[in-house]
């Protein structure tokens, strides 16, 4: 339980900066997923959690792409993020075929 009211501490601190603008939205954005993840992780619901690392990896990229396009940050930092999200997908396909396959 401590660590979960730590993980809301800490979002509602991103909240309060993000009230007062020394937090971007998209950081904002982030820090809620990653809130949600690590709630989840702790609530024993790996489920969940993966979901959760996939949503995050897909936000990632979808920022990526747009400080790509206007030069805050190079390809090859590009290229490493999409690395980083496909292997991302990769592990969540893996996870979701093995429990279809512990299923039946």
């Amino acid at each position: 339980m401590f660590l979960i009211q730590l993980a809301d501490k800490e979002l509602e601190t991103t909240r309060q900066k993000y009230a007062v603008g020394e937090v971007s939205p998209a950081d904002y954005d982030r820090a809620k997923m990653v809130h949600d993840m690590t709630v989840a992780g702790l609530q024993n619901n790996p489920n969940e959690q993966e979901r959760l690392k996939l949503k995050i990896a897909d936000f990632d990229l979808d920022v990526a792409k747009k400080k790509l396009a206007v030069g805050c940050i190079t390809q090859s930092e590009f290229d490493w993020i999409k690395l980083g999200h496909d292997a991302e997908v990769s592990h969540y396909k893996l996870m979701q075929t093995g429990a279809e396959n512990s299923s039946h």
